[in-house]
């Protein structure tokens, strides 16, 4: 048995631990050859991959959704290039190569799978908003390329004076704010966000590149770091002005932000050295938990055959990640990560059938509490100020012979660390040593209290394991002589 004794200090600094988030892979049964895919906010996915459909094996592209395929016809194109964005309604940016000609050109498809081409020079549609606005490039009269939107199928170039440059808008977001990138002579890239008529460089060290924008106006990149080979990046986010860098994971040297959304959650691909065919290692950043290696988040992620996540595309806006990633088998494969919600358990003491003498009580699905004996020992009670939900139990200090325990029984949907933690009401008369007892996988920690003190709030107790499908307990009681309240324990992560 474990034992830990928890003064004031205890209670200021614990209830602050931060779980890490958590997820839940899928495979994308994707066609072979799949070569891009872009997720919305209802979680379809759109993609392009060589098919049969066609006589020539060319691309085509389609969109899936909760296993199911919707595919779209591209009879009108002799292949389609690469899917870069699909909005809420369906709508798809990319490039295909027209019948006519052998260059690849910007266009979107609507809803129905209509295509509308945005331009007859070769480029790209890189992003499509919520309204149907996309961003991209096309090459312009000198060959280089150029930054352009569209907008009801007017283009409208985003560097009219600097056309002799290259330049390429890499997104655009709900509000119509596009991100840019306008390259020097020498191929050094320098930032831009552009809102109406409204041009502002983001004023970032040479070698920055803007590469996504949310719609709270943040945009995520990366930078050549000074003094560094040219070859070495590091990610930051951009937010009204104020840069802040995303580090690197433990030995890593390259750092490449891909997407963020609007919860300012940033994912992106890191590498240790700077071998340009090394293969990548896909990480996750926000600014509570900072950089993580997304591989070390996904539960299911031996279990379900996979090896390493190398390459993430896309987050949208409920958490889900879309990229590539390895099977244990050696094989490609592409996956959706699905966050697994924040367990917040509680189990009060005052549920409305409880009985002092009763035994399981199944609230609230797999959720239960358990209140022993021995009969009215404990009373249920609401005189003291801010109990949890208006009531405690309450061992008074006569009653207490230092054997009654109050037990909590619950049960958790998800293998993993839990902190736990224990509501009490106010009571300056309560015991200074009130013990705790949480059973986990481990076996039993013993966690003494100050319940005298920090009445009506939320004490942490600790952090402890549990396996699904297992049910655990948190015990009870104080020395003899002394009263004892027991009101609310809370399970989350």
């Amino acid at each position: 048995m474990r034992y830990v004794f928890c003064m004031l200090t205890c209670y200021i600094f614990s209830p602050l631990a931060v779980s890490l988030p958590s997820y839940e892979i899928s495979e994308l049964l994707l066609p072979d050859n799949t070569n891009s895919v872009s997720i919305n906010d209802f979680n379809s996915v759109a993609f392009s991959t060589p098919l049969s459909i066609h006589s020539n094996d060319s691309n085509t592209i389609g969109i899936w959704n909760s296993g199911n395929i919707t595919s779209i016809d591209t009879s009108n194109f002799s292949a389609v290039n690469i899917v870069s964005s699909v909005n809420q309604t369906n709508n798809i940016a990319g490039s295909a190569f027209l019948l006519s000609d052998s260059i690849a050109t910007p266009v979107t498809w609507d809803e129905n799978g209509n295509p509308l081409i945005l331009s007859s020079s070769y480029g790209a549609a890189y992003s499509i908003n919520s309204i149907g606005q996309a961003s991209g490039y096309i090459r312009g009269d000198t060959g280089n390329l150029n930054a352009v939107y569209w907008s009801n199928g007017i283009e409208t170039l985003l560097f009219p004076n600097s056309s002799q440059l290259p330049s390429i808008a890499r997104d655009i977001n709900d509000n119509g704010e596009i991100i840019a990138n306008l390259y020097d002579g020498t191929g050094i890239e320098e930032p831009y966000l552009f809102n109406g008529n409204v041009q502002l460089s983001l004023e970032m060290p040479a070698g920055s590149r803007a590469i996504s924008i949310n719609n709270n106006s943040v945009i995520a990149g990366f930078r050549g770091i000074p003094s560094q080979p040219r070859f070495i990046f590091e990610s930051f986010i951009w937010d009204d002005g104020s840069v802040t860098y995303l580090d690197f994971l433990p030995g890593h040297k390259r750092s490449f932000a891909v997407d963020i959304n609007d919860d300012g959650i940033v994912i992106g691909n890191s590498f240790v050295g700077i071998d340009s065919v090394e293969v990548g290692t896909a990480f996750r950043w926000d600014s509570v938990n900072g950089i993580l290696n997304l591989n070390d988040l996904v539960q299911n992620m031996n279990s379900d055959g996979w090896s390493s996540l190398t390459d993430v595309r896309q987050i949208n806006n409920n958490g889900v990640i879309v990229g590539e990633g390895i099977k244990q088998d050696g094989s490609k494969s592409y996956f959706v990560l699905t966050p697994i919600a924040p367990t917040n358990i509680i189990v009060d003491d005052a549920h409305p059938y409880a009985d002092p003498l009763a035994t399981w009580i199944p609230i609230y699905g797999d959720i239960t509490f358990f209140i022993p004996g021995p009969g009215l020992n404990w009373l249920e009670e609401n005189i003291l100020n801010n109990a949890y939900a208006n009531s405690y139990h309450r061992l008074n200090n006569s009653s207490n012979n230092g054997m009654p325990e109050f037990q909590w029984k619950f049960s958790v949907p998800n293998t993993g660390t839990y902190s736990i933690d224990a509501y009490w009401p106010d009571d300056s008369s309560a015991t200074s040593n009130a013990s705790f007892v949480v059973a986990d996988s481990n076996g039993d920690t013993t966690v003494s209290m100050q319940q005298n003190i920090n009445g009506g709030q939320w004490n942490f107790l600790g952090s402890f394991f549990f396996i699904q499908g297992h049910s655990y307990t948190v015990k009870l009681s104080a020395p003899g002589g002394q009263s004892v309240n027991a009101d609310a324990i809370r399970i989350s992560n």
